[in-house]
């Protein structure tokens, strides 16, 4: 239906009055379902830290096809303790000290949030789900930081970051997130990512990876994307897009098939330059 629009839409611009005509009154029948992946993905994760309790049927579901035991916050049953904690030691944790400010993006319900808060200055939290936030909150308490600042929440109604935010960053943590969004909004971040960071800063971010065996698997056992599936990308796109903003690799994953994340992401550790 669009294409027949687009055709008809340029043969107007040619000066036909009755195709014009009718493309005006195509175009007013016109429906646009889609609500924009930003958006979607809003709805669905408030949703989601609405809903979840470690004992639903649903959650109890999730963990066990990834094995996990401890459910103690939201994204605790997405898999193994191990898995995760492995993730956050090599790539996150040698790059927070009590003295970094740090940020986090995509909180979600704070598994990451509740091992980075104990070790750094400073801690932001972004969300754009305002439940998420609310999860992350209580997961960390009273959320004083090991270098004595608090853990500050900011709700995000656009994939940018606040404007006051700019080279005020030490490290920016992005995991587990760009795996439901497509390749616009995660350029916007990577982009957002390279403007708050200070020169010198580094970044952790993840990406659901075409051209990885779990990767593949997980794609292929999908019939199309959605936000509650995964967005795949290969580490070349990525890599393209980290090098237009102006960032360095500094490091990137290997692959390990006993780890879900090792063997289904991208996992990359970037720099801004001084």
């Amino acid at each position: 239906m669009q294409e027949c629009v687009d055709t008809l839409t340029e043969k107007s611009k040619a000066g036909n009055e009755m195709v014009s005509n009718l493309v005006q009154s195509l175009g007013s029948a016109l429906v646009y379902p889609d609500a924009g992946n930003f958006d979607t993905n809003r709805k669905l994760w408030d949703n989601y830290a609405a809903e979840w309790e470690p004992d639903a049927s649903w959650v109890q579901k999730m963990a066990q096809g990834s094995k996990t035991e401890r459910l103690e916050v939201v994204g605790d049953e997405w898999s193994t303790r191990d898995d995760v904690m492995r993730v956050i030691n090599d790539f996150i944790l040698p790059n927070v000290t009590e003295e970094s400010n740090v940020g986090e993006i995509g909180c979600g319900g704070g598994r990451v949030t509740v091992e980075v808060f104990r070790k750094a200055g400073q801690l932001t939290c972004f969300d754009i789900s305002k439940n998420m936030l609310k999860r992350t909150r209580d997961a960390v308490g009273e959320g004083v930081c090991a270098g004595g600042g608090k853990v500050i929440f900011v709700l995000l109604s656009q994939p940018r970051l606040p404007e006051n935010a700019s080279d005020s960053l030490d490290f920016v943590i992005l995991y587990d997130v760009l795996v439901h969004v497509d390749l616009h909004i995660t350029n916007k971040y990577i982009r957002e990512i390279a403007r708050v960071l200070k020169p010198g800063g580094k970044a952790f971010l993840s990406t659901a990876n075409f051209l990885s065996p779990g990767g593949w698997d997980r794609f292929n056992a999908q019939d199309k994307y959605s936000v509650g599936g995964f967005y795949f990308m290969c580490p070349d796109m990525v890599r393209l897009m980290l090098d237009k903003a102006g960032l360095r690799v500094v490091r990137e994953g290997d692959h390990d098939p006993s780890n879900s994340y090792y063997n289904r992401d991208y996992l990359v550790l970037v720099q801004k330059p001084l």
